[in-house]
């Protein structure tokens, strides 16, 4: 009997032991767990904000490259998703800009502007508001509201440090200088222009888009050469400064039309020396006639010299190749025309006559 009670006493001890053993180890390995969990809980965490941010940056600038391409439809519906996906995200306010942008290619004009306001009104970051003040400039530049476009423009010069340089170097006051241009204030569209030039050389020139830079051509298309052949040649300079850039992005949309627009600016310029191109040019006498063709052509000279000093050669640009080709040219025609423009002039009929009168006196 006291071997039997020893033993079941030796039983119960071994396993009260066996049972406070294990829980001692449980309760051992779960402190560990809570320590190990507090040590990785933040760096976890702060990976997974890490992933996050990353994949709204890769969202945002893939939609802001879709806007590049032209996909005006597919930037509107990434913005969207964006913004259902992270309502609470530090890019909302980039995502907004860029969802208005995407109405604007789509000409839904009042849904781009109110989208635009409502960033301006509801951000103080200086340079969001600035963008969003620089696009919504294009809102009523579209609806002809040119007192608002200028308002906008001017608003967002204030705030064109805090913007990218591409923005606040170049497109800005390639924009006012455009403005005051079509405005005929030549010297403050002038002043704006060259900052934009040197914009485009210093810092910001290679990060903006082919198609920003041939809106800029095309916004300073030339008036009829016909009607005013300095004012002409002197929109032509500038708007080949952009155009150019536009071809040198070597874009197979953008640089092929801006390679287009280049040679019919200068179409229309090489017209004017064919006397079939307007026939009222050529109604004066023949002195008259060969003046006004040396002065054109002495125009197309200048315009073309600022081309081909601004222009790579020994590219593999397919358009710069094009573009260079077509310069040698020009030049060549234009060479050949100065020639013959140079030859002896025959006497007009007064001339004829005193030299008649002479030759009889004698």
């Amino acid at each position: 009997m006291r071997i039997k009670i020893l033993t079941c006493a030796i039983t119960v001890a071994l396993g009260l032991t066996s049972c406070q053993s294990t829980r001692q180890v449980d309760k051992s390995s779960a402190g560990q767990r809570q320590i190990q969990g507090a040590d990785k809980s933040p760096s976890a965490e702060a990976g997974q904000k890490q992933e996050q941010l990353k994949n709204e940056i890769d969202q945002v600038s893939l939609n802001e490259s879709k806007l590049d391409q032209g996909l005006f439809e597919e930037a509107r519906l990434g913005f969207q998703e964006f913004q259902f996906k992270f309502p609470n995200s530090n890019l909302k306010m980039q995502a907004s800009i860029g969802l208005a942008r995407a109405h604007f290619g789509l000409k839904n004009w009042d849904s781009a502007k109110n989208q635009y306001q409502r960033v301006i009104q509801s951000s103080t970051d200086p340079k969001i508001r600035g963008l969003a003040l620089f696009y919504l400039s294009f809102c009523f530049e579209a609806e002809g509201d040119d007192l608002r476009q200028l308002t906008s423009l001017k608003d967002a010069e204030n705030l064109a440090a805090s913007m990218p340089p591409e923005i606040g170097e170049v497109l800005l006051p390639s924009r006012l200088g455009i403005y005051y241009k079509n405005k005929h204030d030549l010297e403050k569209a002038q002043n704006y222009l060259k900052r934009a030039e040197k914009g485009m050389q210093l810092r910001g020139g290679k990060k903006i888009p082919a198609h920003n830079y041939l809106e800029m051509g095309q916004n300073l298309m030339p008036s009829d050469p016909k009607e005013n052949l300095k004012l002409y040649v002197e929109n032509l300079k500038w708007r080949q400064i952009f155009l150019l850039n536009a071809i040198e992005a070597d874009d197979p949309k953008w640089s092929s039309q801006s390679l287009l627009e280049i040679k019919k600016s200068y179409g229309g310029l090489i017209s004017m020396l064919n006397p079939k191109s307007d026939p009222s040019l050529f109604e004066e006498d023949t002195y008259l006639q060969k003046f006004r063709l040396k002065s054109v052509a002495q125009e197309i000279s200048s315009a073309l010299n600022g081309l081909k000093r601004q222009a790579m050669v020994g590219t593999a640009n397919p358009y710069l190749k094009d573009l260079n080709q077509y310069i040698s040219q020009v030049e060549s025609d234009l060479m050949q025309k100065t020639l013959d423009l140079s030859s002896p002039l025959p006497l007009t009929r007064e001339s004829q006559k005193r030299s008649e009168s002479r030759q009889k006196k004698r």
